[in-house]
């Protein structure tokens, strides 16, 4: 009986690990909780808070297609009209 309740506790560790480091933007963090219980919450809580780099790597991406929209655009590979749907497109 008792065994049971370590497992159901080291999966319920397992399960709060994997929701704060989505939360964070992590990935792989149900491990951390499954092997290493309550010191893996710990670990997960003190890992580097990732989604603000993924935005920021987002709206870096984003400008960068902006700029090659509008190269295309200056040469003539697509149209004005083109050029807007797809400056449309990436800014939503």
């Amino acid at each position: 009986m008792e065994w049971f309740f370590i497992i159901i506790v080291w999966l319920i560790c397992g399960i709060i690990c994997e929701y704060l480091g989505k939360q964070k933007g992590q990935k792989g963090c149900f491990l951390y909780g499954l092997l290493l219980g309550i010191i893996g919450i710990i670990i997960v809580i003190c890992l580097k808070d990732k989604s603000e780099e993924i935005k920021n790597n987002n709206n870096a991406n984003k400008y960068e297609q902006l700029t090659k929209l509008q190269q295309l655009k200056n040469s003539g590979a697509i149209t004005d009209v083109e050029y807007e749907i797809e400056k449309a497109k990436l800014l939503k």
